[in-house]
């Protein structure tokens, strides 16, 4: 069945042509948004060992929290910590290289396990990224797994 206006003219006609109009978007795009609970996540892909002259410049946070604990652990210690506060559901944590850099100097370390947690007020399950470093001033061309790959033999 096709409705047609008192006017005689189709729903959404106008001079220039046809066009579709809807009062409001299709609910569909936000069903799963009202019914699943967001979570705090770590959004940067890491890799599972750094330099740390190549960590990340930032690390970006997603939540839906007011507020997030950031947590950086060098072997088990806890090196830094404070709490941050998202714009638009995003923080953006930066400075990490130097925050390793000098843990692991105190610690007399070359290569450590760096963690970074994320941990929401509400007592959502804290978000957390696990990798390799070894400390080194110089930042290559490429990434660490295949600066390792290419210069030592395994």
């Amino acid at each position: 069945m096709v409705n047609v206006s008192e006017s005689g003219k189709w729903p959404g006609a106008s001079a220039s042509g046809f066009f579709l109009s809807f009062p409001r978007p299709p609910p569909f795009c936000t069903f799963a948004e009202k019914f699943t609970a967001m979570a705090t996540n770590i959004t940067n892909s890491f890799n599972s060992i750094y330099l740390t002259a190549q960590l990340p410049e930032a690390v970006f946070i997603g939540t839906d929290q007011p507020s997030v604990t950031i947590r950086v652990e060098v072997d088990g210690d806890e090196v830094f910590k404070s709490v941050y506060y998202p714009y638009n559901s995003v923080i953006a944590f930066r400075d990490l290289r130097s925050i390793v850099e000098a843990a692991m100097l105190d610690q007399s370390l070359d290569i450590a396990n760096l963690e970074i947690w994320a941990d929401p007020p509400s007592g959502n399950s804290s978000a957390v990224q696990d990798v390799k470093v070894i400390y080194s001033d110089i930042k290559y061309g490429m990434d660490t797994e295949a600066l390792l790959r290419q210069m030592f033999l395994t």
